[in-house]
């Protein structure tokens, strides 16, 4: 009777669970209960963002609400936005000039210098263009909002954005093409309209001036991008700055292309390019010309045409026939993709500086043909201004306010064209780059679509 007791007593201890008892060997090791995301020693729930809301390309605002939502995502926060004439709290996050005295300590240097730094529990983003505070905002959101890591009362970091990507792709969009008349200044002088009051305001000689392409480009990434009036000598000086991620398209044409197509190589695949000059009286110096590729866009698998093209420049006022040199050569770029498209039923996109208004009729050609306008008929986002200003050695001025505020695209003279897109591609967002830092570098203006393949 015993011993079966004793058995009895052994299979309930088994059938409890083991509880091994700790024994102190030292200091608690435990890590500490998290109080929640700081800055400056303050929770993030007691921040407000507030944002300078005077730069023309609204990007202090666009940084503001990627903040926003990186702070909520990884923070758990939802942190209210404000612009920068609101009244003044004890704890803000700045982002640009906003007016504060707490702005203002980033002073000089290049223009895609940034800053971040804490100041009397205020936490200041600041850079020397809208494009480096937007720069600073990816690194705070990079280096600290997305490690859980609280910003200290001492933060003062430093940087430059001019090798960062910097504006993703909208959410959904999957290809990005971006167009460009970069002016084809090759001397070796500065000329004197660059100049006020003998201060240099800007180089353009293109050992500058390609850095600042760069730039461009490399904040920008693109999948595809058209240049014009790219000249053999600004090759030299900016393609070592962007390969082997960026391509230039080659053909078996041993002429020079001053209407090139570059491609991103980790991101899209080029299977057959055609240059064609537009030959005769109507192509200065041989400048006027296009350049089509047939792509594969590497993640989605899809194939899509990107045509670059720079069209006859003078006005009929001008030089008479300037207007049916153009729709001519308009009439060359539709055939050519027509001839495209009967082998390949893809997405057709046509970027350039066509030198002409949308109701002209090279433009017209096009519409007639089934082209739509990026500028009218992006779906969820367009930007329909000029895109233009003064840029000559005569100096350089930012864009008027009667070259912003054409709404609808219609005295444009650089379009981003696109046709065949139904049910295979969605021309999502049309945006032009409206930047003090790009008025001295062209007299156009950089502009690009965010699209999604289907």
């Amino acid at each position: 009777m015993k011993t079966k007791s004793l058995l009895l007593l052994a299979a309930l201890m088994s059938a409890i669970p083991a509880c091994e008892e700790k024994i102190p060997d030292g200091p608690n090791t435990e890590p500490p209960v998290e109080e929640g995301y700081k800055i400056a020693g303050t929770q993030i729930e007691d921040f407000r963002i507030v944002y300078d809301v005077d730069e023309t390309e609204g990007i202090c605002k666009d940084a503001a609400m990627a903040l926003r939502k990186a702070i909520k995502e990884y923070a758990q926060t939802d942190v209210q936005l404000y612009a920068h004439s609101s009244r003044e709290t004890e704890h803000e996050i700045l982002i640009g000039d906003c007016g504060r005295k707490e702005n203002g300590s980033l002073q000089d240097g290049d223009s895609f210098d940034w800053q971040l730094k804490c100041v009397n529990g205020k936490l200041c983003i600041e850079g020397r263009s809208n494009w480096a505070v937007m720069g600073a905002a990816k690194v705070l959101i990079d280096k600290y909002i997305s490690l859980n890591t609280n910003v200290p009362a001492d933060l003062e970091l430093k940087g430059s954005c001019r090798n960062a990507y910097i504006f993703d792709k909208p959410a959904g969009t999957n290809l990005r093409l971006l167009d460009y008349n970069i002016w084809a200044y090759d001397k070796s002088t500065i000329p004197a309209g660059f100049y006020a009051d003998g201060v240099l305001l800007y180089d353009p000689r293109n050992e500058n001036r390609s850095r600042d392409f760069a730039t461009v480009i490399k904040c920008t990434g693109p999948d595809v991008f058209a240049f014009q009036e790219y000249s053999s000598a600004m090759s030299e000086r900016l393609e070592p700055l962007i390969v082997p991620k960026y391509m230039r398209c080659i053909t078996s044409d041993s002429q020079w292309s001053w209407t090139p197509l570059f491609y991103n190589a980790t991101t899209v695949t080029p299977k057959k390019v055609i240059y064609k000059l537009f030959e005769g009286a109507w192509s200065n110096s041989n400048s006027k010309s296009f350049t089509a590729a047939l792509f594969t866009h590497k993640e989605s698998g899809k194939d899509f045409i990107a045509i670059g093209t720079h069209l006859w420049w003078k006005s009929e006022s001008a030089q008479a026939g300037s207007d049916n040199a153009r729709l001519e050569q308009a009439e060359l770029i539709i055939a050519q993709a027509r001839e495209m498209l009967g082998s390949y039923d893809v997405p057709v996109f046509v970027m350039g500086d066509m030198n002409c208004k949308h109701a002209s009729s090279a433009i017209q050609a096009f519409v007639a043909d089934g082209y739509k306008s990026a500028a009218k008929d992006a779906s969820e986002k367009k930007d329909g201004s000029r895109g233009y200003h003064s840029c000559s050695e005569n100096g350089f001025a930012a864009e008027t306010e009667e070259q912003l505020k054409d709404v609808n695209g219609d005295t444009a003279i650089d379009h981003i064209l696109f046709k065949n897109c139904e049910n295979k591609a969605d021309v999502r967002y049309y945006t032009i780059i409206h930047s003090s830092f790009t008025y001295p570098m062209s007299d156009h203006a950089p502009r690009y679509v965010d699209v999604t393949l289907r």
